[in-house]
């Protein structure tokens, strides 16, 4: 199979944890002075902050992407905006529906 990726080096992926966590805590602030929402809005924000961000900092890969033959069904497969954030993964085949594992050759 083939596959389109997108691999961030250790400064991307601080620069797109650090983008995600300010503007989720812009959101915690934009939302403390509304009365009733920031009993939900600051504590979802600040959590979704972390959260995001950490996940973000953690993620080597993004795939596009991927392509190729199935081995269940032996039909070429295409798969668009695949999402994966890290491998290995699970995805069904769109003609057979078996699922197959993805894994990062090294």
């Amino acid at each position: 199979m083939r596959a389109r990726v997108t691999l961030f080096t250790p400064a991307q992926r601080r620069a797109r944890a650090r983008r995600v966590l300010l503007l989720l805590l812009l959101g915690a602030l934009l939302s403390a002075p509304i009365p009733g929402w920031h009993f939900v809005g600051v504590p979802g924000f600040i959590a979704g902050a972390v959260i995001l961000s950490r996940r973000r900092r953690r993620q080597e890969v993004l795939v596009h992407s991927l392509g190729g033959t199935c081995p269940a069904c032996g039909g070429e497969q295409e798969i668009e905006r695949a999402g994966f954030e890290s491998l290995p993964a699970s995805v069904p085949c769109p003609g057979c529906g078996e699922f197959l594992k993805l894994e990062a050759l090294r």
